[in-house]
């Protein structure tokens, strides 16, 4: 999914929320960013920089993934 975003105008994927809208949070969310910045770096070629962070909302954690523009290949 990050890869998608990085072929378009970049985004932002927000990891606790279902497709629907409603804020679920997550129970591990540092073994969450852990995978997903592993994913990004291990599968990835050239490889893709995403600014990756945990914050609070509604007394959930959710992790957010800040995903840039990678540009033509």
């Amino acid at each position: 999914i990050t890869i998608a975003f990085a072929n378009t105008a970049g985004g932002v994927l927000l990891i606790g929320v279902s497709n629907k809208g409603t804020v679920l949070g997550l129970t591990n969310s540092s073994d969450t960013q852990d995978k997903i910045a592993n994913a990004a770096t291990d599968t990835i070629s050239p490889q893709l920089l995403v600014d990756i962070e945990t914050i609070e909302y509604q007394q959930k954690a959710l992790v957010v993934v800040l995903v840039q523009y990678g540009g033509p290949m």
